[in-house]
């Protein structure tokens, strides 16, 4: 009796943690838009620092399709983001899915459509891994390769 009484308990618990999850969930997605809102204001700006700034932490860790090395720290955010503002006109990014990991942290699948200098806009996605900190909600993990996802 008492191994179901505990396996009932935690049953419950995780229905509840679930169920706040899911009330939770279209305020994390509006934060989580307004934070991409920013980033798609700064790259029209072409302000790699401010999307440095207000997207990661310093230990952020971005690496994706064709891409070597893993980069993490201020320095090389700000510099692999610069080269891409510089070769772009702008860049839209829709929030396909949001999944919440907890109160303070979540997931997101964004597509990218980027307007180039010169050529046609292409799509790429990303995996973003967020997490809520004092500044607000941060990317501390981006994966990215070409494509889009689906609906």
């Amino acid at each position: 009796m008492k191994k179901l009484n505990v396996a009932l308990t935690g049953l419950v618990l995780a229905i509840t943690s679930q169920l706040a999850l899911a009330d939770a969930q279209p305020e994390l997605t509006k934060a989580l838009r307004e934070r991409l809102d920013l980033v798609e204001s700064k790259w029209a700006e072409k302000d790699a620092a401010g999307i440095v700034h207000e997207t990661y932490v310093p230990e952020t860790e971005i690496t994706g399709e064709q891409t070597e090395p893993l980069f993490s720290g201020t320095a090389q955010l700000t510099e692999l983001v610069e080269s891409l503002v510089k070769d772009s006109k702008s860049a839209e990014i829709a929030l396909n899915r949001v999944t919440p990991l907890g109160k303070d942290n979540a997931y997101t699948w964004v597509t990218w459509t980027v307007v180039p200098n010169e050529g046609e806009p292409f799509k790429m996605k990303s995996l973003f891994v967020w997490q809520q900190t004092p500044q607000g909600w941060r990317v501390v993990a981006d994966m990215y390769a070409s494509g889009e996802i689906p609906d």
